[in-house]
């Protein structure tokens, strides 16, 4: 289903990453920050974490990184909340809150609540919305906010959230 990037793996010829390369370390401590008792399947091909929700429900979560650290949750539900969009955003602001961190969490549930997002004017597909972050900070950051979005994928309505510091 859904994959993140990839972290630049180090090899003693080229050690140059900037941060902890260790994507099943952050994620996994995210997790278990939001449940001790959290099960989850590790994906070391695409170095995330996917945890099963009642209802059938999904989350592919990563965090790490090498040259850019990010941050990227993708949760998976019943296309019949697609419509709802209220739902969604409420679903993405809580994606942000309990799976993201660095700062992106706190900004991504703010601009959520505050609707601080635009439409993005280049996606015609009545199948997929997206959705930019309107970033009202004045100073200089490192933070990279992603759009997020809402996608109808077959049976499935997929909400993407994310960002990376760099």
């Amino acid at each position: 289903m859904p994959s993140v990037k990839k972290p630049v793996q180090d090899t003693p010829a080229t050690n140059e990453c900037v941060f902890d390369t260790s994507a099943y370390k952050f994620t996994t401590e995210k997790l278990k920050k939001y449940d001790k008792d959290i099960s989850f399947i590790w994906d070391g091909k695409n170095y995330q974490a996917i945890v099963k929700f009642p209802g059938n429900d999904t989350l592919w979560l990563h965090i790490g990184g090498c040259v850019d650290f990010s941050y990227t949750a993708i949760y998976s539900t019943d296309s019949s909340r697609y419509s709802d969009s209220a739902y969604l955003l409420k679903k993405a602001g809580w994606l942000a809150k309990n799976f993201l961190g660095g700062g992106f969490d706190s900004k991504y549930a703010e601009c959520l609540a505050k609707n601080l997002y635009t439409r993005r004017t280049d996606d015609a597909d009545s199948n997929s919305r997206a959705y930019n972050i309107i970033n009202e900070d004045t100073s200089v950051t490192n933070k990279i906010y992603e759009p997020f979005s809402f996608e109808l994928r077959g049976a499935r309505a997929v909400i993407t959230i994310g960002g990376y510091e760099n």
